[in-house]
C-alpha cells in the first residue's frame, strides 16, 4: 500500500492530507507550538499510525523549487522516501486556481500575494517575513496591538521562543474587539486591510486587462468580518473566487504523481 502525504506548513499550523490507495483521504491540522515543522509532521504521522510516508510534498515558507534546502532534506529524511518541497505561496496559489490565472493573497501569520496572469506572467508582493515585512498579517496585528499595551506585556511575548506564533495568536482577539466597536482595534484592522489590499494590487499590476480573480488564504481571511472589510478595500476590480482545492490536498495529489513517476 502506498502512502502519499501533502502538507501545507504555515507560521502557526501544519495542515496535511494522507492518501492511501483507494482509501478515503485522511486529514489533520496540528499547531507547531514551538516545534520544528519536521517534528510536527512526525507527530502527525504517528497519529495516523505511520513511521514514514512513501512520498511527501510540502509547501513551506523559504523553500522553493523541486530541490529541498539541505536542512529540509536532513530534517525530513526520516519521515519519507521521496520528498519535494516548494514555497508555501506557490503551492497555495496553484492549488487555489488549478494552475490557471489569478491572485492568491495570504493573510495569516505572514502576508504575501502571488499573481499569475492570463499570459503566464507573474507578479509577487510581500512575503519578506516578520522582521522586514508581513504588513497586515496576524503577526503585524498582534505586534501593533502590543505596542499600545506597554513594555511589561510586550516584553513577556518578546522573550518567548515561539514569539512569532505567540504574537500572531493575539490577532483574533484584536479583530473581535474591532468588530465590537473598539476604536483602537478598528483602526488597526482597517490599516491591516489597506496593507493587504496593497499587496494584491502590486502583485496584479499590469497582468490583467480586466477583472482580477482573487483567492484568500490564511487565518485572518477566515474571519468573516475582516474578510468583508478587506474586500471593500480591494474594490470591484477584484472578484473573489472559491479555491479549487486546499494546498495540502493539492500537494497530496502531487505526492501520488511522484510515486507513479518513479515506478
Amino acid at each position: 500500500m502506498s502512502r502519499a502525504v501533502g502538507a501545507d506548513i504555515g507560521g502557526t499550523w501544519v495542515s496535511a492530507v494522507l492518501l492511501e490507495n483507494d482509501r478515503r483521504p485522511r486529514r489533520a491540522r496540528v499547531a507547531l507550538a514551538g516545534r520544528t515543522p519536521a517534528r510536527t509532521l512526525e507527530a502527525l504521522l504517528r497519529g495516523w499510525g505511520l513511521v514514514r510516508a512513501d512520498a511527501l510534498v510540502a509547501g513551506a515558507k523559504g523553500a522553493g523549487g523541486r530541490v529541498a534546502p539541505p536542512h529540509w532534506r536532513r530534517d525530513f529524511s526520516r519521515l519519507t522516501r521521496r520528498l519535494v518541497v516548494t514555497g508555501d505561496l506557490e503551492l497555495a496559489r496553484d492549488a487555489a486556481f488549478g494552475g490557471g490565472p489569478g491572485v492568491l493573497l495570504i493573510a495569516g501569520t505572514g502576508s504575501a500575494a502571488l499573481a499569475v496572469g492570463p499570459r503566464g506572467r507573474t507578479g509577487r508582493a510581500g512575503g519578506r517575513g516578520p522582521l522586514l515585512g508581513d504588513e497586515g498579517s496576524g503577526f503585524w496585528l498582534g505586534r501593533r496591538w502590543l505596542d499600545g499595551r506597554g513594555d511589561p506585556e510586550a516584553m513577556r511575548y518578546a522573550r518567548r521562543p515561539d514569539v512569532v506564533a505567540a504574537v500572531s495568536s493575539l490577532a483574533p482577539g484584536v479583530l473581535r474587539r474591532a468588530r465590537r466597536g473598539a476604536r483602537a482595534e478598528r483602526a488597526l484592522a482597517e490599516e491591516a486591510a489597506r496593507h493587504l489590499a496593497a499587496l494584491a494590487e502590486r502583485a496584479a499590476r499590469g497582468l490583467f486587462p480586466g477583472t482580477v480573480p482573487l483567492c484568500l488564504h490564511g487565518g485572518l481571511a477566515a474571519d468573516r468580518w475582516f474578510k468583508a472589510l478587506l474586500l471593500r478595500r480591494l474594490g470591484r476590480r477584484f472578484r473573489l473566487a472559491p479555491p479549487t482545492e486546499t494546498p495540502e490536498a493539492y500537494a497530496a495529489r502531487r505526492a501520488v504523481e511522484l510515486l507513479s513517476s518513479r515506478k
